[in-house]
């Protein structure tokens, strides 16, 4: 089994897969025709090629893993005990500004924690759609209305 994990700020799509996927493959390939006396190949015999991006429950060790979790929402656990739960605003190369959320936070208090005083970060997997975002505070563009009007235009297509 050969893994090969795709990461870059911005995060990684399909195609980016797709295209280390190609690499790797040809790389493993050439390796494999190769002569032993120039190293042969670095797999011995068959093996399954796995590319993918990193998950989501990996956790956020370096500034550009925050910088990607931006907007999002995250579980960090502070060396002084604190378990904080919020979005995160903005990332820099020694700390992030969080939105606090969750039951013990006041709305929308916004907190500055250290990289250094991080014990254990991750993002949190969320399953519903806010109303709005708190970073940002744009609200939500699919409103029930619009999707009321767009059922009426569906429904006059049909016509």
């Amino acid at each position: 089994m050969v893994r090969v994990v795709v990461d870059r700020d911005g995060g990684v799509d399909l195609d980016a897969v797709a295209e280390a996927s190609r690499v790797a493959s040809a790389v493993l390939d050439a390796a494999e025709t190769d002569s032993p006396a120039a190293g042969g190949s670095p797999v011995a015999g068959p093996y399954v090629l796995e590319v993918s991006s990193p998950g989501v429950d990996r956790p956020l060790v370096a500034p550009r893993h925050w910088r990607r979790a931006q907007g999002r929402l995250v579980s960090v656990r502070i060396r002084d005990g604190r378990q904080l739960l919020g979005r995160v605003r903005t990332a820099g190369p020694q700390a992030a500004e969080l939105v606090l959320a969750g039951e013990r936070a006041a709305a929308g208090e916004v907190i500055r924690i250290s990289f250094a005083d991080v014990v254990r970060a991750a993002v949190q997997v969320e399953f519903r759609a806010t109303d709005e975002d708190l970073v940002t505070g744009d609200e939500d563009p699919a409103t029930d209305e619009d999707l009321a009007t767009g059922e009426d235009q569906d429904a006059e297509a049909q016509r």
